[in-house]
């Protein structure tokens, strides 16, 4: 680590900011040797609200979502998840579609 330099206060004063600037070092090096535990996300399609107008596909960046065919529908598809692993939780797709048929935890 650097030594502190500083005209205005050179002596036992600039011995406590190095402890600090150390421990703050310590406790930085700790923090990146943690595994960030990223939360799964959980996306609900509502299969009585779809109407499979593919908005939600066609915003999301990782693809998550599909269309699969449904001929009980009008446009006879619905939309579906595919990828979960995929989802960053953008909320783009929930936030897009017109129908509020997903909801994204």
């Amino acid at each position: 680590m650097d030594k502190l330099v500083c005209p205005c206060i050179y002596g036992s004063v600039s011995r406590y900011f190095q402890k600090d600037l150390k421990m703050i070092d310590t406790v930085v090096k700790e923090k990146k040797k943690e595994k960030v535990v990223k939360e799964k996300a959980v996306i609900d399609v509502s299969n009585r609200l779809c109407t499979g107008c593919g908005i939600c596909v066609d915003v999301c960046p990782t693809e998550v979502l599909s269309l699969v065919n449904d001929n009980t529908r009008v446009t006879g598809v619905i939309a579906y998840v595919k990828n979960l692993d995929a989802c960053t939780k953008c909320m783009l797709c929930e936030v897009q579609c017109p129908d509020f048929a997903i909801e994204v935890n």
